[in-house]
């Protein structure tokens, strides 16, 4: 999750103070250096903003650790295709991208694709069932898993291409 602004006001707030007591000792100025007062809030400034950092770059990774767990169980999780669906599109896709800079258009595709994809590894690592207690597979089943498969296959060579390309032209800027 992401930090509220209180939540935020008040890392601040504990780091100001511990640097309240740092300008206390060391309110004698030093040759060649600006002066403590000056030198302290500049510190306390910058040890702020690393500690926020610090806090809100740690709790994104819980909140998409999270989300990637909820995605990883909905796809092991046999059946309810409606509530997969919702589950991805709604849960998993818009607390993973939601959060981007991106336009909205481009946040929206990538929860689609993500979506797409999470279904694609869902029916292509489900089980085959058979018909009743012969040996034989159920068509649909393996007709699924076929097409899932060569989807799955299909997008990683266009992603292949798309890298290629993206490494080539950044190779070349540097030139």
């Amino acid at each position: 999750r992401v930090m509220s602004p209180e939540e935020r006001g008040d890392v601040v707030a504990m780091a100001a103070s511990d640097f309240e007591e740092m300008k206390k000792i060391s309110l004698h100025g030093s040759r060649g250096m600006p002066s403590a007062p000056l030198l302290t809030e500049s510190i306390g400034m910058f040890i702020s903003d690393m500690v926020y950092d610090l806090v809100d770059g740690s709790m994104n990774r819980v909140e998409m650790t999270n989300f990637t767990q909820l995605a990883l169980h909905q796809i092991h999780r046999s059946g309810g295709s409606e509530l997969f669906w919702h589950d991805m599109m709604t849960s998993c896709g818009v607390g993973l991208f939601g959060r981007d800079d991106s336009a909205e258009e481009t946040k929206f595709r990538h929860v689609v694709s993500f979506s797409m994809l999470s279904s694609l590894v869902k029916v292509s690592s489900g089980k085959v069932r058979r018909v009743g207690s012969s040996s034989d597979l159920v068509p649909r089943d393996v007709a699924s898993k076929i097409l899932s498969l060569e989807l799955l296959l299909h997008y990683l060579e266009r992603w292949r291409d798309l890298a290629t390309a993206e490494n080539l032209r950044k190779t070349a800027g540097r030139d």
